[in-house]
């Protein structure tokens, strides 16, 4: 119980915060992620892994990590705080912040943001972000927006004002949950035991 506590905590301050970015005012600045991401493939590094499969709907955070070698070819290497966006069936609104430096998954798109964290965010909780993603998405069964369509057209508007290091305090926040969890689970396996 007292696990379980602390993560509907921890879930809850998640929740109002994003509830908070969501709503900043936007500026008449648009962006796009070209101006303000760096699109790099690095060599997987044979890590803990992230794919779709773990991400949430429009939520920073992840529900766990894959195990090193999950996904044996098309797996990339992430630096810690950068922002996956899942590029394939892209109306499942899909994307986290990589809290630990990880392999992710190839039918994801990993950006370094340099600038305007706060407003990338604001637009990955809104829904004009998503709808041009489906927009720009080819296909029908399995559709997926190209990396080059969602880093060069899909745009979203500036924020009023910036969070500084708020890609880190989600990370933070996921890590704690996701230690949480593995502690409660290790206890549960002692007392079964």
């Amino acid at each position: 119980k007292p696990f379980d506590d602390m993560i509907y905590t921890i879930d809850r301050i998640e929740l109002e915060l994003l509830k908070f970015i969501k709503n900043i005012p936007k500026s008449k600045t648009t962006l796009s992620l070209i101006n303000i991401a760096n699109s790099k493939k690095y060599q997987n590094k044979n890590l803990l892994q992230i794919s779709a499969k773990v991400m949430k709907y429009r939520r920073p955070s992840i529900n766990n990590f894959e195990p090193s070698g999950t996904y044996k070819s098309n797996t990339f290497f992430s630096k810690k705080n950068s922002l996956i966006i899942n590029t394939i069936r892209p109306n499942l609104n899909k994307f986290c912040i990589s809290p630990i430096d990880i392999d992710y998954n190839g039918t994801s798109m990993c950006l370094e943001i340099f600038k305007e964290e706060t407003s990338i965010l604001s637009a990955l909780l809104n829904d004009s972000f998503w709808e041009q993603c489906v927009l720009y998405s080819k296909g029908t069964k399995m559709p997926v927006i190209s990396k080059k369509d969602l880093y060069e057209k899909v745009s979203f508007s500036s924020t009023d004002f910036e969070i500084e290091n708020i890609f880190e305090f989600f990370s933070s926040l996921s890590l704690l949950k996701l230690s949480l969890e593995n502690q409660k689970n290790l206890l549960i396996k002692l007392i079964i035991k």
